[in-house]
């Protein structure tokens, strides 16, 4: 069980590293995820081995409590998706009972010391098969971190291949604001003074934000200051709701797999970028 479940969460986690853009730092890289893989697929074959069973028991209770912590972290986060099974999103919660179930499961499963240290049948089956995870894996993991992800040019058009879009708001100030093409409501967004928010709806920082952009809306329309748009990032929560009073709902169209650090605040007058700040860090 503990091997199948370790064997899923790596052929899960090489589907997003091959179809999806990750966001910068060590734990959202392409190659922490593919050191992952490797090590999933490395000791969910040696459970299913059977070879050095006391020492695959300790490994497996090690790494699982491990996922746990990792679990529970997520969650007290508000985080929606653990991400422990790549594009497939599963409650931290759901993950954190599976690893202590595992856990547990694997405390009360008494390992037999293997009577022999010849190559058994088992044994041949384990180095056979981490030698193909080593001769098929390397060169893809290679292949993969070498394909750049496609960006957007100051006019909105996306350069590149890969089915996913890298966007680098750092590089917007000062210019017209290149997303306005790929939001629903962005001819709204071209004229006049408009406080956007880019944000994902599973980001817990992005949902604390969210009333005060609310209430700054119905503030701004009261005074006659700055709309406010609030702009959802795919893969979308649920279908928008129809009222919300003095924002302008919209969403990133899902043309593209867009890839940015949520929330982004963005001050727009006349289709321009006057600002971008990361509110709430």
């Amino acid at each position: 069980m503990a091997g199948s479940v370790l064997l899923a969460a790596a052929g899960l986690k090489a589907d997003q590293v091959a179809t999806v853009a990750l966001v910068a730092g060590w734990s959202g890289s392409h190659l922490f995820l593919i050191a992952q893989i490797a090590f999933e697929l490395l000791l969910g074959l040696w459970l299913l081995s059977g070879a050095y069973p006391r020492q695959a028991r300790g490994a497996a209770i090690f790494c699982f409590v491990a996922f746990a912590g990792f679990s529970l972290a997520k969650g007290l986060a508000g985080r929606t998706s653990c991400g422990c099974f790549g594009n497939l999103e599963v409650s931290p919660w759901w993950s954190l009972s599976l690893n202590v179930a595992l856990v547990a499961a694997l405390m009360r499963c008494h390992a037999e010391r293997p009577s022999t240290w010849d190559f058994s049948p088992r044994r041949r089956l384990l180095l056979m098969s981490v030698a193909a995870c080593i001769s098929i894996g390397v060169p893809a993991a290679m292949a993969m971190s070498r394909n750049p992800p496609a960006t957007l040019t100051e006019d909105g058009q996306i350069v590149g291949y890969g089915g996913f879009v890298v966007l680098e708001p750092e590089k917007w100030l000062g210019r017209r604001f290149p997303l306005l093409p790929w939001i629903d409501v962005g001819p709204h967004l071209g004229e006049g003074e408009w406080l956007v928010l880019l944000y994902h709806h599973d980001c817990g920082k992005c949902q604390e934000l969210l009333p005060r952009y609310y209430k700054a809306g119905t503030t701004g329309s009261k005074r006659n200051g700055p709309g406010v748009a609030l702009i959802e990032i795919p893969p979308y929560a649920a279908p928008a709701p129809g009222d919300f009073h003095a924002v302008l709902p919209g969403r990133l169209l899902d043309k593209a797999q867009w890839i940015v650090r949520t929330p982004v605040e963005v001050r727009l007058s006349a289709g321009f970028v006057a600002s971008v700040a990361t509110p709430g860090q």
